[in-house]
């Protein structure tokens, strides 16, 4: 599976994965994709067990839920700049940002998120059974919802670890968020990058849950 080129885009970037993943022994494959050679993984609502069983759980609850799925797993990546501007984002800062953000969204869905280090720098592949396990309804985003979700994601980023998301927002010179689809120099603050607010043990301060008003 190829997903970008040669190589990352220079900034953080957050991509859907097109790929549909139809047949049951896909859901199996893909996790042993991102299982493979990561630095790190969490879990959410499955059972730590092995990489078998995460499929045998996520199959029973889509087969129980009776819902036809197009997909059977959503597939997203968010990449860093971790030989540019974003250098100071390590293993642990993406792995404390992705799991508060995780489940601030995805809290009644069973997801895994791998930790990688490759193809240019730190990146993250978050996979998901798109049933809801308290509703069995299906995940699906109108563009509209898609809009406010990378928007949501953006300003989380650059509250929580100073970082901007190409094609969605950048930081101005005077350090500040700015929204913007086309905008291509991300760090007009780059001399005067601002420095996230870390813990003792040096890892990124997770912040609380930014609600929607943020993106007005």
């Amino acid at each position: 599976m190829q997903i970008c080129g040669g190589g990352w885009n220079v900034m953080a970037i957050f991509k859907v994965i097109e790929e549909q993943y139809v047949c049951e022994n896909e859901v199996g494959n893909l996790i042993n994709y991102i299982l493979k050679k990561c630095r790190s993984f969490f879990t959410i609502n499955l059972y730590d067990i092995n990489n078998s069983l995460y499929s045998n759980q996520i199959l029973y609850l889509q087969n129980y839920s009776g819902k036809r799925l197009h997909s059977r797993m959503k597939h997203f990546v968010l990449a860093f700049d971790s030989y540019g501007w974003e250098w100071e984002i390590g293993e642990e800062d993406i792995r404390y940002f992705m799991y508060s953000f995780i489940m601030n969204y995805f809290e009644n869905y069973q997801v895994i998120c791998a930790i990688h280090e490759g193809n240019g720098g730190w990146h993250a592949h978050v996979i998901l059974n798109p049933v809801n396990l308290k509703t069995y309804e299906l995940l699906h985003w109108s563009k509209a919802e898609y809009k406010v979700f990378l928007f949501q994601l953006a300003y989380e980023l650059y509250m929580r670890m100073g970082v901007a998301l190409q094609g969605v927002a950048y930081i101005d010179t005077k350090g500040e968020f700015r929204k913007s689809s086309n905008e291509t120099d991300l760090y007009q603050n780059r001399w005067n990058k601002s420095v996230p607010l870390r813990n003792e043990n040096g890892s990124i301060a997770i912040m609380p849950y930014m609600s929607g008003m943020y993106l007005k």
